[in-house]
């Protein structure tokens, strides 16, 4: 009989260890699921914001550093014109937007290739700002 009590609170003790890993583990890919989310959300955002990057000249376009990769750095950039775009909120939706892929790439162990990413060059092409 003693055996058997044993048992029952040994099985007991393993299954309260075992059960907070696997709720750790869901939580951790519903939060995954939620950046990922959020990332898209501001990404969208910023794109609206950006709108059609209308520009004159070459000196209205500016770019801004997208995403974050593994090892630092963007991954990276858009072009936008200064002239039809609020840039305070480009600004804010480009640094919510890399922190949210600097956490990700935390949660996830992601990898990357280290390359550094160079700003673009910027032109004002068919009254659009490019970034090449």
């Amino acid at each position: 009989m003693k055996e058997k009590s044993i048992n029952i609170y040994s099985t007991l003790f393993i299954l309260f260890l075992i059960t907070p890993v696997s709720a750790i583990a869901s939580d951790s890919n519903v939060r995954i699921d939620e950046i990922r989310q959020d990332m898209k959300q501001t990404l969208s955002q910023l794109e609206e914001n950006i709108g059609t990057a209308e520009c004159q000249t070459t000196a209205q376009c500016k770019s801004v550093a997208i995403g974050q990769k593994a090892c630092g750095g963007p991954r990276h950039y858009l072009a936008y014109s200064t002239t039809e775009s609020n840039e305070s909120n480009i600004n804010m939706l480009a640094k919510k937007h890399r922190n949210l892929n600097k956490l990700l790439n935390k949660l996830t162990g992601a990898m990357s290739d280290c390359m550094m990413v160079s700003p673009p060059i910027l032109l004002c092409e068919n009254n659009k700002c490019v970034a090449k």
